[in-house]
């Protein structure tokens, strides 16, 4: 009798330690996959958002000591910006300053900044990458400035 009931307490016990084990395996992957995500969230924080605002800011100083002229950026707006955005966007004038590898003078321009608001999506990005590559060609630009932030946008 008292071992009956002995070996009972002990299944139950066994039980209990196997439902254990996989709560505890259970909270692991848990754990794991949230800091997976946060991990991918830190580095590329935008990626998780429905919406986005994405800010291009396009220097204007040219490398020959001029500036895009205000036709040359009309074309390019309506060939670069327009043909890829024909839903909408809007365009700042704008004041940039930056510091030069090779002086290390902090020089200022003018700038153009476009932003833009649209749905996270591989497509958009494309096109915004395009605007970047065709801007820096056509410019003799180093660099664009790219922001993007998460948006929660309503007309």
């Amino acid at each position: 009798m008292f071992e009956e009931a002995f070996l009972a307490v002990g299944q139950r016990l066994g039980a209990l330690r196997a439902w254990l084990v996989v709560a505890l395996a259970l909270c692991i992957v848990t754990l794991a996959a949230l800091v997976g995500l946060g991990a991918y969230a830190w580095y590329h924080p935008a990626a998780l958002c429905r919406q986005q605002s994405t800010s291009l800011i396009l220097g204007a100083g040219l490398p020959d000591g001029g500036t895009v002229t205000p036709e040359d950026w009309a074309r390019f707006v309506d060939a670069a910006i327009t043909a890829r955005f024909p839903d909408g966007f809007t365009l700042l004038d704008a004041e940039g300053a930056w510091r030069s590898g090779t002086t290390g003078d902090t020089i200022r321009e003018p700038a153009h900044m476009l932003v833009l608001v649209h749905p996270n999506s591989r497509d958009v990005d494309a096109r915004l990458d395009a605007i970047v590559a065709d801007y820096k060609a056509q410019f003799r630009q180093e660099s664009v400035l790219r922001v993007d932030r998460c948006a929660d946008a309503r007309f």
